[in-house]
């Protein structure tokens, strides 16, 4: 006890104050030490003794004889403290059998210390391969995944080129048969002398148009082939791009006329200066227009529509025609790929024009949106940005645009409604 205050010392201080002194493990064979900071040891538990002594002496009270005298020979057991243990390092394999661990965690392991930290490298070991096979296989499963569908995709590229082999060769074929038939009829005609010159000139025209046919069909080869090169290069120079769509438009106007459809354009501005290669760009809008003249139905219309918003020019052209199905609007400037059958069968076409209208447009530093809704129509929106180059003369050409439409409209039909 205290002699200042006569209180009782805590068995805990007293233990603390012998740790200031030596590091040396601490043993005890009281029990109430045991739970305040000592490893352990032999110790007395008084329970232990009072329970032996009360039993002894029922027996006494009931006659029994007592041979071995009331006190027992032995009333203690060996406890330790787990955490003790392997804060002073004790060798476990030295500790008494059956000993009693106190403070022990539910899966703790009663192991000496360097076997221990060997359990637990290995186990470290073990996980940690675990998750690289784990991450391995998953890795794996990617890899082939990802593989099939490089292989899905290849194969599906493989089999567009393969339908587009096909149908580039029908559309080769078809203008090819229609002139050499057309030919073979004039010259049947010329050596029986049963023709006159309008029908000559009938002929001569189917020939032209089909010859046309055959020029874009090989220029649009030649281009996709210069796409995958990189080698396509445009001529920039500083023109009025309002009066580039018009003049294209009005020369198209006939076109949609056979088919009784109105061909309507229309502008915000008269002028809007910017550099553009004037002959692609005549090529995309035509390529547009055309689209829309096969697709849109008699008695149908289109509206071709330029504007300027800031330092961009927007032009669009719009149908009511069959549309595209929204799936397929994504797929539709794939140079590989053609939207339907349905589409196909009712209009000639190589079903690669889209795809260099986007090229060209790319090449412009610009981009193209597409809209559509099936049987309501489509709208195309190319959207050009604004700029001024250094002129350059040397690429100025005049060319005729009624021929350049005439090649561009030369798979339109014509024949009068």
């Amino acid at each position: 006890m205290y002699k200042s205050n006569k209180s009782h010392v805590k068995l805990k201080d007293i233990v603390n104050d012998i740790k200031t002194i030596t590091d040396n493990p601490i043993y005890t064979n009281n029990y109430a030490y045991v739970f305040n900071g000592v490893i352990g040891g032999f110790v007395d538990i008084g329970e232990h003794q009072g329970s032996y002594v009360a039993k002894e002496i029922c027996n006494i009270l009931e006659g029994n004889k007592i041979e071995e005298g009331i006190l027992p020979k032995s009333s203690g057991m060996y406890i330790f403290d787990y955490k003790q243990i392997y804060d002073y390092n004790i060798d476990i394999l030295k500790m008494p059998k059956d000993s009693k661990l106190l403070n022990k965690p539910k899966y703790a392991l009663l192991l000496p210390k360097p076997l221990k930290i060997t359990v637990c490298i290995v186990f470290s070991l073990l996980i940690l391969i675990v998750v690289y096979v784990v991450y391995k296989f998953i890795i794996e499963i990617k890899k082939s995944n990802k593989n099939k569908k490089l292989y899905e995709r290849a194969k599906e590229r493989e089999q567009l080129k393969t339908d587009f082999i096909v149908n580039m060769s029908h559309e080769l074929r078809t203008p090819l048969n229609v002139i050499l038939s057309t030919s073979k009829v004039a010259e049947l005609k010329i050596n029986t002398n049963n023709y006159d010159n309008k029908y000559l000139l009938g002929k001569l025209e189917q020939i032209n148009k089909n010859s046309n046919r055959l020029l874009k069909l090989v220029n649009n080869l030649i281009d996709i082939t210069k796409f995958e090169q990189g080698v396509y290069e445009i001529n920039l120079e500083n023109i009025n791009i309002v009066e580039v769509v018009e003049d294209i438009v009005l020369a198209s106007v006939d076109y949609a006329t056979y088919k009784n459809i109105d061909l309507v354009f229309d502008t915000e501005e008269e002028e809007i200066i910017t550099a553009i290669d004037k002959d692609k760009i005549e090529r995309a809008i035509l390529n547009l227009l055309s689209n829309a003249i096969k697709f849109t139905h008699k008695g149908g219309s289109i509206y071709v529509y330029i504007k300027r918003e800031k330092d961009k020019v927007f032009i669009s052209v719009e149908d009511n025609g069959m549309g595209i199905p929204k799936d397929k609007i994504n797929e539709i400037f794939n140079r590989f790929y053609q939207v339907s059958d349905t589409l196909k069968k009712h209009e000639e076409g190589s079903g690669i024009g889209l795809c260099i209208v986007e090229e060209i447009v790319d090449l412009h530093g610009g981009k193209i949106n597409v809209y559509s809704e099936v049987n309501k129509g489509s709208k195309f929106e190319i959207i050009l940005p604004i700029y001024m180059v250094e002129e350059n003369f040397k690429n100025l050409q005049i060319k005729d645009i009624q021929q350049i439409v005439k090649l561009e409209m030369s798979d339109v039909d014509t024949k009068e409604n």
